[in-house]
């Protein structure tokens, strides 16, 4: 199974902050971000249980039960995601390793039974 395109843009995403992360300019900057994002961490587990409580006895709609968590979990989420990672299964692009061709880089995927790959010279 291959990364979809959403997840590949997003996997992109992480790859440039993480290689800013380093740069001085940057480096208080995302810091602060991520700090100041994890803090909401622990209160964000305490209205999740609140609210699948809550949530038992009001109905809302499925649109708008997404919107909430996105508000509400987004920017966490996406700060985990810089830590963390996000989505490791091959996609356009991305770098394979191969045992005894080496390094290659992903050029296609025609279909989800085969990878198309261009092997780097050695």
């Amino acid at each position: 199974l291959v990364a979809s395109s959403s997840s590949t843009i997003a996997e992109e995403i992480v790859v440039i902050l993480r290689r800013l992360h380093p740069l001085p300019a940057w480096n208080k900057i995302i810091n602060s971000f991520i700090g100041s994002s994890l803090q909401s961490v622990p209160r964000l587990v305490a209205l999740s249980e609140e609210s699948s409580q809550r949530d038992n006895f009001i109905e809302i709609s499925k649109e708008q039960q997404l919107k909430d968590d996105v508000e509400r979990y987004g920017t966490p989420l996406a700060v985990l995601t810089v830590i963390g990672g996000l989505d490791d299964r091959p996609r356009v692009g991305g770098l394979v390793q191969h045992e005894e061709l080496g390094t290659g880089t992903v050029t296609s995927i025609p279909n989800r039974s085969k990878v198309v790959v261009f092997f780097h010279a050695r």
